[in-house]
């Protein structure tokens, strides 16, 4: 707890953290990434805000996509499978490129692709998205300015060059055959999550970064570079490079130090700057004609300090204070409000395409014995339902105690014991195969049966309520 991880292998005392922040210089909003992002133009971030929450919504869907593929088994080996394919994804990316790309230029026939693991062969075709989202997501962790800018603005969106695998049959294959020889992944390098994702894949390509509750920033990169040759000792070793950090674009961050150090520095560097500009032109009278016969890709030394400078931007300033805040527009205008009602509409019909529907159909069974014939028969005629509401049971209590007793592939629920009475008059039946990983909790109200169903963080709660108002028990029992 005294340490705070910033890259692989690198620590930092934790009451340090906020000072190394300040050192980074104000942070940049969602919308300043958008509207103005550092370092130059964007390789990975769309050109407005809207573009930017439909490609997080994206992202959103494509893990939702990947959870419900698994969500069929139990809750343990669901997210058991999820971390071995995102983990897949992730460490063996270059591997499963080469891999897929030589099966799909040398198609193999039906049978052969059932003998290395496709059981469906029907589901080839799909191995070609595959390859082709997982050579993007190549490209991405390659540079680290795509890295950069999927950290600060929103790491679902890494989530957007990932695949699903869309069937059991080419999970097994991929990790069966396609990764056959490959070394097995280390427990730690397994993944799970967006955040998980983005710091394995940050750390592999050198760079380091702070995550805080209110801040995601990203203060650098390590490399190999040469020795210097110049002696270096405690005194002086690293000055420059902390100097030219602190100050960019004549811009000094005086909140680090006081005001007259600050001055001093300033004053130096500009000096320096200056300095070395008159000793190139007087070694070089005639600069502007040597200039103009160097080759075209090689840029002027103003053109390399004006890269450099923008380079320190870009690795510096990625430091969003309010990330974590939501985009509003306060009030909006017509046009505004047209525009945000087609996003939503444009989000809808996302949602609608991915969206997992849920069967459920109400009844009233009337008197049920102990032996579940009734349900049984429910379930057989409605062979899809995954939730059935059952009321006006009048049932004992012990057949929700009696397993054996219930629907194959259901489990039933019924309301607390009632004072003084041991009958059950709702109940909710749940298919277990569709139904495990959203349930979390049961209530009950007197004769109401609830439960309560988690998905994606969001709460909802169904009721099974009798059909007529109860004063009594016994007035129940009559009719």
């Amino acid at each position: 707890d005294r340490f705070t991880l910033i890259g692989s292998g690198i620590c930092i005392a934790a009451d340090k953290v906020k000072d190394l922040l300040n050192l980074l210089g104000p942070g940049s909003t969602r919308e300043e990434l958008i509207n103005n992002p550092p370092g130059g133009p964007n390789v990975v971030l769309p050109e407005t805000m809207r573009q930017l929450r439909i490609a997080i919504s994206l992202g959103t869907l494509r893990r939702n996509k990947i959870r419900n593929h698994f969500k069929s088994r139990t809750v343990s080996i669901s997210r058991e499978f999820r971390q071995n394919w995102y983990s897949m994804c992730v460490n063996k990316t270059q591997e499963m490129v080469d891999g897929l790309g030589a099966v799909l230029e040398n198609r193999p026939s039906d049978e052969e692709l059932i003998r290395q693991g496709l059981v469906d062969p029907s589901q080839f075709e799909k191995l070609i998205e595959i390859r082709d989202t997982l050579s993007a997501f190549l490209n991405v962790k390659g540079n680290k300015k795509a890295l950069m800018e999927i950290f600060g603005s929103g790491r679902t969106i890494i989530f957007c060059f990932l695949p699903a695998p869309g069937h059991d049959s080419i999970y097994h294959y991929v990790r069966s055959y396609v990764l056959r020889d490959s070394a097995p992944i280390p427990m730690s390098r397994m993944v799970i999550n967006a955040n998980q994702i983005c710091r394995l894949i940050m750390e592999d390509a050198g760079l380091t970064f702070i995550t805080t509750n209110t801040h995601r920033a990203v203060r650098g990169w390590s490399y190999l570079s040469k020795q210097n040759p110049s002696r270096s000792t405690r005194r002086n070793s690293g000055r420059e490079e902390m100097t030219r950090n602190l100050i960019r674009n004549d811009v000094f961050i005086s909140n680090t130090v006081d005001s007259q150090l600050s001055s001093q520095i300033l004053a130096r560097w500009r000096g320096r700057r200056n300095q070395d500009r008159r000793i190139e032109s007087r070694r070089n009278q005639n600069y502007q004609s040597e200039r103009m016969e160097l080759a075209s890709p090689i840029d002027s030394p103003n053109q390399i300090e004006s890269n450099l400078n923008a380079r320190i931007n870009s690795c510096t300033s990625l430091s969003p204070d309010n990330i974590n805040k939501i985009s509003a527009v306060e009030n909006p205008s017509n046009l505004e409000v047209e525009e945000l009602k087609a996003l939503c509409k444009e989000l809808n019909e996302l949602n609608k395409k991915h969206a997992v529907d849920i069967r459920c159909i109400n009844t009233n069974p009337g008197l049920c014995d102990l032996k579940g014939e009734k349900f049984r028969d429910i379930v057989n005629e409605h062979k899809k339902v995954d939730l059935v509401f059952a009321n006006e049971l009048r049932m004992d209590r012990a057949f929700f105690e009696q397993s054996e007793c219930w629907p194959e592939g259901f489990h039933c629920i019924s309301h607390d014991k009632l004072k003084g009475n041991n009958l059950a008059f709702s109940a909710i039946l749940l298919r277990n195969s569709t139904m495990a990983d959203y349930v979390r909790e049961k209530c009950s109200f007197g004769t109401i049966t609830g439960k309560i169903v988690n998905q994606a963080q969001s709460i909802t709660c169904m009721y099974q309520i009798p059909e007529k108002p109860i004063s009594k028990i016994s007035d129940y029992i009559k009719h």
